[in-house]
């Protein structure tokens, strides 16, 4: 099992292509901003999209770090509407890193 992080659709097309070389299951997540997009401009239903149009399609997807826990929540629900019983993956980070004294700290929170 591979998984992979990737920020635009032609890199999701290409890991897609190469896992269906290898006979491989894999999973793949993008990173979504505040304003529900990647940095190349993908949003969840785009993404969706992207999934069905594949061959080798991932036995899950979803979302990882972005900005925050409530942007990770709001993209997932966006999935769960645009893909219902799909198996859909939710990678939270600690928050946005800040260089602090020397150190990396992070602004998320448990709660």
């Amino acid at each position: 099992m591979f998984r992979n992080y990737i920020c635009a659709p032609e890199e999701f097309i290409a890991a897609a292509e190469a896992f269906s070389h290898m006979d491989l299951p894999w999973m793949g997540t993008m990173s979504f901003d505040t304003a529900g997009h990647t940095m190349m401009g993908t949003n969840p239903s785009a993404m969706v999209d992207l999934i069905s149009s594949i061959s080798s399609k991932p036995i899950a997807f979803g979302a990882n770090c972005g900005t925050g826990a409530s942007d990770l929540l709001r993209t997932i629900q966006e999935f769960s509407k645009s893909a219902p019983r799909k198996n859909l993956i939710a990678k939270g980070n600690a928050g946005i890193p800040k260089y602090v004294d020397g150190h990396i700290h992070y602004n998320g929170t448990p709660d």
